[in-house]
């Protein structure tokens, strides 16, 4: 299902998890899914079986996250409300969205991000939550809206 590239990530919408960082101050119960283009795409460790099951079509192997058509959307959120999850949609990706140089430090900012990708010597990153988007700029990255690039493009 997975067709989130360089190309085309801006195209997806994320359920951001908040943050897997104990340093982060977030409720773990909350998710926050934003809203891009026809899909939503969400990060988040899924620890209940049955739970995970439901959802496993949705899942991109080895990229920690899940994707899901925004038509389809309204049944996982409700999937994920009635596992006791708070379900919140984005539309605006501008807060939660750096870049830095590909050559940069960006480990930590990795860690803590929902989707990645490289553009002109850059690497952006569209960050689970806006407690890391801040860490990450605290870091060194830099806002996308701050800087030539558009989402996009």
């Amino acid at each position: 299902m997975s067709n989130l590239d360089s190309g085309e990530c801006e195209r997806f919408i994320t359920v951001e998890a908040l943050s897997r960082d104990p340093t982060m101050e977030a409720d773990a119960r909350r998710i926050t899914a934003f809203r891009v283009g026809d899909d939503y795409v969400f990060s988040r460790y899924v620890e209940r079986e049955d739970l995970f099951a439901d959802l496993r079509e949705y899942h991109v192997d080895g990229e920690y996250r899940f994707e899901v058509p925004a038509g389809e959307f309204d049944g996982v959120a409700d999937r994920l409300s009635a596992a006791g999850f708070a379900v919140e949609t984005v539309e605006n990706l501008d807060p939660y969205c750096v870049v830095t140089g590909k050559y940069e430090k960006h480990a930590d900012v990795l860690r803590n991000c929902v989707v990645h990708w490289e553009r002109r010597d850059h690497l952006f990153f569209l960050m689970e939550s806006r407690v890391a988007a801040e860490q990450a700029v605290a870091e060194g990255a830099e806002w996308v809206a701050d800087t030539e690039f558009a989402l996009g493009v």
